[in-house]
């Protein structure tokens, strides 16, 4: 006949029965976490919840919220020393922009003082647009000098050919006093001749 086998029941508490359906894990840095069941669930959709135990290290959301305020305070003292920053005005209407002390120079001019030319100060803290500022104005200075030396090249060229224009007029004044003076000598020859060798009217 078949033989049966005894049917052998075991009964594990409730705490045994959790440890084995949700063994220990190891987070990112090797701590080891404990089981927590997440209790706002339904019994059947219930996810286990690992919750670190507490050690030495800071968490990560505390060391991000350290690294937020060492930038606000960096923020914070930008802004302070802008603070303290004169403003000088832009060139074309542009926008004037914050720059340290002694930092700006002026730049004379035949026709009249220029804006306020700004010179990079390394001391003084200066955020994006302030930097492209400065920048735009370094290259606006940069182009009013290239021009200005253009358009004195231009005038002492022009003033060269004025001057080599006015030789060759006095040259061409000379040559034609000579011509002249050669084309008199030539009819006063012609003449000497033509009355040496008309006839007298003697026989």
């Amino acid at each position: 006949g078949v033989q049966m086998q005894p049917h052998v029941h075991v009964h594990a508490s409730a705490a045994t029965n959790a440890a084995i359906a949700a063994p220990p894990t190891a987070n990112a840095r090797g701590d080891v976490a404990t089981a927590k069941t997440d209790e706002s669930r339904p019994p059947k959709k219930r996810k286990i919840v690992n919750a670190p135990e507490m050690n030495d290290e800071a968490p990560e959301p505390v060391a991000a919220a350290v690294a937020t305020a060492a930038v606000v305070t960096e923020i914070a003292t930008t802004a302070e020393a802008a603070l303290d920053m004169e403003m000088v005005p832009g060139v074309g209407g542009d926008e004037g922009f914050a720059v340290g002390p002694g930092a700006a120079a002026g730049v004379a001019s035949r026709t009249g003082p220029k804006k306020t030319q700004v010179r990079y100060d390394p001391d003084v803290p200066m955020n994006k647009e302030q930097l492209a500022a400065w920048r735009r104005e370094a290259r606006r200075v940069r182009n009013r000098e290239s021009a200005a030396a253009s358009r004195q090249r231009i005038r002492d060229r022009i003033s060269e050919l004025q001057d080599e224009a006015d030789g060759w007029k006095l040259k061409y004044i000379q040559a034609m006093q000579r011509l002249q003076a050669l084309e008199r000598a030539v009819g006063q020859a012609d003449d000497g001749t033509t009355n040496a060798c008309q006839p007298t009217g003697l026989i």
